[in-house]
Parts: structure tokens; C-alpha cells; sequence
């Protein structure tokens, strides 16, 4: 069974890997970009940046380019009382003083600034205000370097009881149900969230909150075992001998705390930095192990992947950006509105090949042509 969904989300989608550097936070951030810009008049889009690196936020809030001209955003956000980040929220929803928990999960106030606790508006801005490149209906839920030690606390405290455990776990789920419950009126959101390598708390919260996965991967020798890994982790699926997290998954948690809900499926497997020929993945990588590995998995264990899903649904290539990437990455603009074919890059002016533009918006429109 599938996470539930709140009654003002339309879909909830996690980009997930436990192997770093296969393109999570460059592809959240074009398909959540792409997503808003398609459905402008129909949906809106909240990001969430479950990460404590906070790359999406600085991407989304444009940040990298004007870092020698003005304060940092995302610092501004974290610096206000209290932070409008995801450790704001985190901080406030639990009651954490500076030495931890104050009497417990839930227990007591914490007085911020006007005495009172924040709702869920005050920690989502819209990502316009910061970046003029964006749409309107795109909102974020910003990162923080903090979420790592916060977590850290609250990984003891849900280890108290079960009611703790579902308590902490969902925090982010209730976070997204309230937001977009109270904003339903307007139009449905879709929420795209990104996640970090690491298995820590702020990752299972990250899966508590979605229903649908998104996993990119590299062709290379280390991803076929992270693949995996990823199965065991969530849904408890592979042989234990091969794992050093012995019998613990978060399917196996949540049973034990007898929880109905199940853990997303799988929505989308996208091979990233393809290499390209003739605009068809090379051979060596079309023939790789991992794509036999995706089959196997797809076959043997359909539960964990979309019910209306085939094969080739599931599964795309995505081209390697190549220059169109860093420049877009650098200057926190979509692939949509690449127009010209010279960008600031680093105070120094780049030409980029317009046709490469062109190849990258047609694999973005792709991805999101299959949420």
C-alpha cells in the first residue's frame, strides 16, 4: 500500500539514492522548475530540502551567482526568529531548547521573537521573491545545516516508544498535509523532495512524507550495489548477509509500530549523465549490468514500484548536460529559459551551444512528462 496522500497534494515525489553524486539535487531542481512552468495555471509546486548540504535551497534561491554581490539567502532565512527553514520547524515542533528536548517530544513552549509558535506559512516562501527566473506557484521549504545535529537529538527521543517514533517519523508529512490543506483553495500541489545520501532521520522523514520515488544513478561499477542497498533500506527486501544495518529497514520499523502506511514506490529509475549517440544511449552503457539489475528488481518485486506502471515507464535516460548544466546550475536558471548562448560564469562571459540547451530541455520535459 502506498502513503496516503493529504487531501491538497496531488503527488508527493522523493529523489532518493544512497550513493552521492548521481545527480539528485540538479535533476530535483529542473523537474521541480519544469513541473511549475507546465503547470502554472493548474498546480502549485512545493520543494522541500531534506539535505543538511542545503544545495537545492542555494540553487532554487540563487544564491551561487550573486554570493560576491549579497548575503546569502538561505543564510538570511536561517538567521531569522526562528528560522524559516526546515530546522525551524523542526525546533518549534518539538519544543528543542539548546540543550534538547525540553521535558520530551511536544512538551511545553518555546518563546520565539512574539511569544508565539509560527504555522506552516511562515516557514515556506515563495522562491520568486529570490529568484526572478522561477514561476510564481513554486515554493520551498528551505534547507538548514543544522538538520543534521537536530536530527541527531531527536533520533534518541523516537526511540522511546512507538507513539514516539510515528510522532517524529511524520513530522514532515503532517508539515505538507497542514501547508497545502490550508492553501487547497487556491490550486493542488505537487511536492518534490530532496534527500541526502546519508540514512539518518531526515531521510526516513523524507520517505514518511512521499508517496512516489524517484531514483537517479551514474553508470558506474558502485551503483548496482547502492541499488541494493536502497531496497534493503526501505522496504527490508534483499539477503541481510550482505548488510551491515542487520535486520533493521524502515518497512520493518514501521510494522513494528503497526503502522498501515507503507513506504513510496517506485516512480521512476532515470540513468543520468548518459553518454550519447546519434540520440540513443551509447552501447556499452545500453548493455550495462544496472539496467539488468533495474529488470530483475522490477520483476521480482513489482510491489515496490508503481501499480500502473510498465518497464519502460519506469525507466529513463537521461543526457549528460554538459556545459547547459553548469552554466544553468551557476546562474540558478531553468533549462526553459536558457534563450540566449551567453551566460555569466563565474565574472567571466561563457557561450553556450543553443542546440545542447535545446538537448537538455528535451530530456527534462521527458522526466516530467512521466510524473
Amino acid at each position: 500500500m502506498a502513503a496516503a496522500q493529504a487531501v491538497g497534494t496531488v503527488n508527493r515525489y522523493v529523489f532518493c539514492n544512497n550513493k552521492g553524486g548521481v545527480g539528485k539535487t540538479t535533476l530535483c531542481f529542473h523537474a521541480a522548475t519544469c513541473y511549475a512552468e507546465k503547470k502554472l495555471s493548474q498546480q502549485n509546486v512545493l520543494v522541500v530540502d531534506m539535505s543538511p548540504q542545503k544545495n537545492l535551497s542555494n540553487l532554487l534561491l540563487k544564491t551561487m551567482a550573486d554570493a560576491e554581490f549579497k548575503a546569502d539567502a538561505t543564510v538570511t532565512l536561517a538567521t531569522d526568529n526562528p528560522p524559516r527553514t526546515i530546522f525551524g520547524y523542526l525546533q518549534q515542533e518539538f519544543k528543542l531548547e539548546q540543550g534538547g528536548v525540553a521535558a520530551g517530544a511536544g512538551a511545553g513552549y518555546r518563546l520565539y521573537g512574539d511569544g508565539l509558535d509560527k504555522s506552516e506559512n511562515y516557514f515556506v516562501v515563495q522562491v520568486r521573491r529570490f529568484n526572478y527566473q522561477v514561476e510564481d506557484n513554486l515554493y520551498l521549504l528551505c534547507g538548514d545545516l543544522r538538520l543534521d545535529n537536530i536530527c541527531k537529538e531527536l533520533e534518541s527521543e523516537r526511540q522511546g516508544s512507538c507513539f514516539q517514533w510515528k510522532t517524529i517519523t511524520f513530522c514532515l508529512d503532517k508539515f505538507i498535509n497542514e501547508f497545502t490543506r490550508q492553501h487547497y483553495y487556491d490550486k493542488p500541489w505537487v511536492v518534490f523532495i530532496d534527500t541526502s545520501p546519508a540514512l539518518a532521520l531526515y531521510t526516513e522523514m523524507a520517505w514518511a512524507a512521499a508517496d512516489k520515488m524517484i531514483i537517479p544513478y551514474n553508470n558506474d561499477v558502485f551503483c548496482t550495489g547502492a541499488l541494493d542497498d536502497l531496497f534493503w533500506m526501505i522496504y527490508g527486501i534483499g539477503n541481510e548477509e550482505h548488510y551491515t544495518m542487520g535486520d533493521y529497514s524502515y518497512d520493518k520499523a514501521l510494522e513494528e509500530c503497526g503502522m498501515t502506511i507503507r513506504v513510496p514506490r517506485i516512480c521512476l529509475i532515470i540513468n543520468n549523465k548518459t553518454t550519447t549517440y546519434s540520440e540513443m544511449p551509447a552501447k556499452a552503457f545500453r548493455l550495462h549490468e544496472m539496467k539488468k539489475k533495474i529488470k530483475f528488481l522490477y520483476k521480482k518485486y513489482p510491489g515496490c514500484f508503481v501499480q500502473e506502471a510498465c518497464f519502460e515507464r519506469v525507466t529513463l535516460d537521461m543526457c549528460d548536460f554538459h556545459t547547459p548544466g553548469v552554466v544553468s546550475l551557476y546562474n540558478s536558471c531553468p533549462f526553459y529559459k536558457m534563450r540566449t548562448s551567453r551566460y555569466n560564469f563565474y565574472g567571466e562571459r561563457l557561450r553556450v551551444n543553443t542546440d545542447k540547451i535545446k538537448d537538455c530541455r528535451v530530456g527534462i520535459d521527458a522526466l516530467v512528462a512521466k510524473l
